[in-house]
């Protein structure tokens, strides 16, 4: 197939299969351990913002959100940016208690 006819996430997803010697498989799995991630996180780090203070959390997760991203760039395996993806999907629930907020 042509390059110009591959869609863009086929292009990212072989890119970084390549680099880290991993096959297409493992790296397809990335998209799906953020979401889960995410999911993880509104069951059980969203509520958090009725039991704590809403500012603080939302500034932890914000800080940690913004460190795993940077252990995101220096990943040097597929499975440690499959590990940092699952909680960086975790961390990012910050924008719904944000609109718990917002709401109030």
């Amino acid at each position: 197939m042509p390059l110009c006819c591959k869609g863009k996430s086929d292009l990212t997803r072989s890119r970084i299969a390549e680099d880290f010697g991993a096959s297409n498989e493992d790296v397809a799995l990335i998209p799906t351990l953020a979401q889960a991630g995410y999911a993880i996180g509104s069951l059980f780090i969203s509520p958090l913002g009725d039991l704590i203070r809403r500012r603080q959390l939302v500034l932890l997760l914000v800080v940690m959100c913004g460190l795993l991203s940077i252990g995101l760039a220096l990943a040097k395996s597929v499975a440690m940016l499959q590990g940092l993806t699952f909680v960086v999907g975790i961390t990012t629930v910050g924008n719904l208690i944000v609109q718990e907020l917002k709401d109030r």
